[in-house]
């Protein structure tokens, strides 16, 4: 099974994709944590990916789908995947369809004033990649937590914006594409969001 998860930064999306991804078995693919990789390397596109991820701007289709397709190719994602950060533009929408066919699509929601508060307190574990909203420094897992660079203000509602300016003709493209959307709003626990998650997925499954 092949799911894409939608939803402006910071609502929840790496979360419950993290979640969903040990309860199918599949890999969670996300381009976020793709584009990070690269762009701690010492090479042109590195450092224009740095740049961009740095100022909140996106980067061009061209790119992530050479990087996309590159990542799908591998064999842990032959029995299905679950993308999370793309597709972010129409146009890699129809590149995606391209390379794998997508069984769900899954939107997440959040209110803009939550997801800019989130950010803001976010931080990551440089072990399990796991977020967290807290002011600790040491992950669950024994890992030191740190924030993002583009984890500011500016950068945060310029992200937020390409998300808005973007997502109706995602949304609309995969409706007239019959695929299987699930819509939901993270303004729950992690635990109700994900419970409600694989009830709507189950129904998708098996009707």
């Amino acid at each position: 099974m092949n799911i894409v998860f939608l939803g402006p930064p910071g609502a929840g999306k790496g979360t419950q994709a993290q979640l969903l991804s040990k309860r199918l078995n599949i890999p969670h693919v996300s381009t976020g944590e793709i584009l990070r990789e690269y762009s701690q390397e010492d090479t042109d596109l590195g450092k224009e990916i740095k740049s961009k991820i740095d100022n909140g701007l996106l980067i061009s289709n061209e790119t992530l789908i050479k990087i996309v397709s590159d990542r799908l190719s591998r064999s842990d994602c032959n029995e299905g995947v679950i993308l999370d950060g793309y597709p972010r533009r129409l146009q890699q929408a129809v590149d995606l369809d391209s390379i794998i066919n997508i069984d769900v699509v899954v939107k997440i929601d959040l209110e803009h004033d939550a997801i800019v508060e989130r950010l803001l307190s976010r931080k990551v574990c440089v072990t399990c990649k796991q977020s967290h909203c807290t002011s600790d420094d040491i992950c669950e897992c024994g890992g030191s937590l740190s924030k993002r660079v583009d984890d500011n203000e500016t950068a945060i509602l310029a992200r937020i914006k390409g998300y808005v300016d973007n997502i109706a003709p995602i949304t609309e493209y995969y409706i007239d594409g019959e695929h299987a959307l699930i819509y939901l709003e993270n303004n729950r626990t992690i635990e109700d969001t994900e419970c409600e998650l694989w009830v709507q997925l189950e129904s998708c499954i098996y009707t």
